[in-house]
């Protein structure tokens, strides 16, 4: 079973992260790096590339990769699971506005323009999984939770305690195995 993992924002593709690593004692993990200051378009065209390339069968991501994982799982009818999601880049993203360094040291420069291409996330038509962190100290774990909260499309899974990285990888995984079976169940998938 391949998965694509869309990491966040100011971060990449690390196979020795905590949530890779439990992922992939599971399935197959496949990843590229995206550059966020990237119009949108380009970011969309570079993961449909990569999901054809993998040839994955669902999309996991944390908080902007969450977000990309909704926005690529609705708009090419593939199962996602979205790890406390950004729901508004538009506006969360403002405070990276300028000159700066990522995560690892590398230089960036975003502008207000760019963070304007990224809409706000909306309801789902597509079958997805939500795994939120509840003291996410980035993001509104409550507003998130909110918008999936009546989702016929959408399980939601929370957590009482964690953070904006997401402390509960190692008890997510079976929800994200169950969910991804139901789907290979229904005729999802060529495995």
């Amino acid at each position: 079973m391949n998965l694509l993992y869309i990491h966040g924002w100011g971060s990449r593709f690390d196979v020795n992260s905590d949530k890779i690593a439990e992922l992939s004692k599971v399935y197959k993990v496949f990843g590229i790096n995206i550059k966020y200051t990237d119009p949108l378009a380009k970011i969309q065209e570079n993961l449909y590339d990569a999901m054809v390339s993998f040839e994955v069968d669902f999309l996991v991501g944390t908080s902007m990769g969450g977000y990309l994982a909704h926005m690529m799982g609705n708009r090419n009818s593939i199962p996602y699971v979205m790890i406390n999601p950004a729901i508004d880049p538009a506006i969360t993203l403002l405070k990276y506005v300028g000159s700066g360094l990522d995560h690892y040291g590398s230089p960036y420069e975003l502008t207000e323009a760019q963070c304007k291409t990224f809409p706000a996330i909306s309801e789902s038509n597509f079958s997805g999984l939500l795994l939120l962190d509840m003291d996410d100290d980035v993001i509104d774990a409550n507003k998130t939770a909110q918008i999936f909260l009546n989702s016929e499309q959408v399980q939601t899974y929370t957590w009482k305690h964690g953070s904006h990285r997401f402390d509960h990888m190692k008890e997510a995984v079976p929800i994200i195995q169950e969910f991804e079976s139901a789907w290979m169940s229904y005729g999802f998938g060529d495995n």
